[in-house]
Order: structure tokens, then sequence, then C-alpha cells
């Protein structure tokens, strides 16, 4: 009756030896905490590390443009020496 948040933590949230620790024999003094952070330390190892998430729009350009590349170098030997190899096999 006295901490309605800690009632809605015991009743909806995780359970917790922490609840055992409240009252009566060996109680607890630091149980209260524990139980109203519980949820917090079960999150905490899921958090390991920060993603970064890149917002450049470039980063397409640095896929696309070596391409390009070695696509014009590509077409520009072919029709350089295709006549060339036609001619001299054919």
């Amino acid at each position: 009756m006295s901490d309605p948040g800690l009632a809605v933590s015991v009743y909806f949230g995780l359970t917790t030896p922490g609840q055992y620790r409240l009252v009566g024999p060996g109680a607890w003094s630091p149980a209260r905490d524990v139980i109203l952070s519980s949820r917090q330390r079960m999150l905490l190892p899921l958090n390991t590390r920060r993603v970064v998430i890149a917002t450049n729009d470039n980063r397409c350009w640095s896929l696309i443009l070596p391409a390009l590349i070695v696509g014009t170098v590509g077409l520009l030997a072919a029709w350089t020496f295709y006549p060339r190899f036609i001619e001299q096999y054919f």
C-alpha cells in the first residue's frame, strides 16, 4: 500500500529473488531497488555494442563507379582489338 510502483513491479514484472527479501526474516534493504531495476539489468547484456548506421548516400557510387570504369575499358578494348582478331584468324 505504501509503494504502488513496487507492487506493480512485483505483480506484473519479472520474478526475482529480491521479492522474497522484502519483508519477514532475512529482509534485505536493497531488495526494492533490485526489483525495480530488474528489467534494465535483464536488457543490459543485449546492448553489447552500438551499431552506427551509415547515412552516406554516396556509398552506391563506390560500387557503380568501378563497374562503369571496368565496363568502359572492356568495351573500348573489344572495339579496338576485335577487328584485328577477326582479320588475323579468319
